[in-house]
């Protein structure tokens, strides 16, 4: 999509070569590019160009006759999208702008550059690949360490992601703190209606990283056991809430709490519960759990294909990230959760959505209820 500077650039260039001439012909490649067809275009062919004028990111050629010809400046699209251009067989790639997108051939059309989609490129800024040879030897690193990732027993099974969160997370702390999204307050409303939720229930908030989810709860007047493995996480929430007289910091896993036996009224997990070893945690949960406790289990989800962006984002982590599809939540399975139901046979759930702090019905589990009553 070109910028004003281009646009004005072409204005220049153009009135230097048409102004004052006749349009002998007007051909469009593809029909599918026409946005009027009354008048017929026929009807502006010989007629003088009198003037130009720049509208948005369009180019008005303004003729005699009261006839105005607007064209919206476009890259044009080359072949279907990450496939071989027909013409030279480079990758052929795709640049989205609001709701916009087209696809483009590097090589035939802008000389090997990969032009910066704004918002994605703005998201990885230095890490904006500039040509097409930087990208593809970006996705063969990215390939690269998928083959050297450690893998399960069974031959061919996908790489097993870092299962040890005490090490995983220690270089990510100040990205944490900046741009992780906060949990809405409907949360407690809908703990309040749904199970019980009171300022007196003592709640374990384990994977609490760097405290987001237990603010909210201290909030609620609980005193709130924030147990979290990760040393410079944990030393994040402490900074972070320390001026909580409920506030208790715990160095320990969801599978080993150190808490005490049924000392705990609600045990929450905020984006956390897929790095559990599921069993042993379950365990766990049992033994510190009172009588009639609760669990909640609570993921932020995004919208991965609502606008052209998120679908290049979504595919943005496919493609670099060594192990998205295993720890992402909305592949945890009916099996795993299962496990956290009072008897085998008791499988009824409550699925409960929350967005933008009101709370909707759904079948997928976002926060889960019918734990141990």
């Amino acid at each position: 999509m070109p910028e004003l500077p281009d646009i004005l650039i072409y204005l220049e260039q153009l009135q230097t070569r048409v102004v004052g001439e006749r349009l002998e012909i007007l051909r469009v490649a593809n029909p599918f590019l026409v946005r009027t067809y009354d008048p017929p275009l026929k009807m502006a062919e010989g007629k003088r160009v009198l003037g130009l004028e720049r509208l948005g990111k369009r180019i008005v050629f303004r003729l005699e006759d009261d006839l105005y010809l607007v064209l919206h400046l476009m890259i044009a699209g080359n072949g279907r999208y990450q496939k071989p251009c027909p013409d030279c067989g480079a990758p052929v790639q795709r640049i989205v702008h609001a709701e916009n997108e087209t696809n483009y051939c590097p090589n035939c059309q802008t000389g090997g550059k990969l032009l910066a989609d704004r918002a994605l490129s703005r998201l990885l800024r230095q890490d904006w690949p500039r040509c097409l040879g930087e990208f593809e030897e970006i996705k063969r690193s990215a390939r690269e360490r998928n083959r050297n990732a450690p893998r399960s027993v069974a031959s061919g099974a996908a790489p097993v992601p870092d299962r040890n969160p005490t090490a995983r997370f220690t270089d990510r702390v100040d990205n944490y703190v900046r741009y992780r999204p906060d949990y809405p307050d409907a949360i407690l409303s809908c703990l309040g209606r749904e199970v019980g939720l009171t300022p007196a229930w003592v709640v374990a908030d384990v994977g609490s990283g760097t405290g987001i989810l237990s603010a909210k709860f201290l909030k609620n007047g609980n005193v709130v056991y924030a147990v979290e493995p990760n040393d410079e996480m944990r030393a994040a929430a402490e900074e972070r809430l320390r001026g909580h007289t409920g506030f208790i910091s715990v160095k320990s896993t969801a599978e080993e709490t150190t808490l005490s036996a049924r000392s705990v009224d609600l045990i929450v997990a905020g984006q956390s519960f897929h790095w559990f070893d599921h069993d042993r945690a379950r365990a766990e949960f049992l033994r510190i759990l009172k009588p009639r406790g609760r669990i909640a289990l609570l993921w932020n989800t995004h919208k991965t294909d609502s606008t052209p962006f998120m679908r290049e984002y979504e595919q943005l982590l496919q493609t670099f990230s060594i192990d998205y599809p295993q720890v992402d939540h909305r592949n945890i399975t009916a099996e795993s959760l299962g496990k956290f139901s009072p008897t085998q046979s008791d499988r009824r759930r409550r699925a409960l959505r929350i967005r933008n702090g009101a709370l909707l019905r759904a079948n997928s589990v976002k926060v889960n209820r019918r734990l141990w009553r």
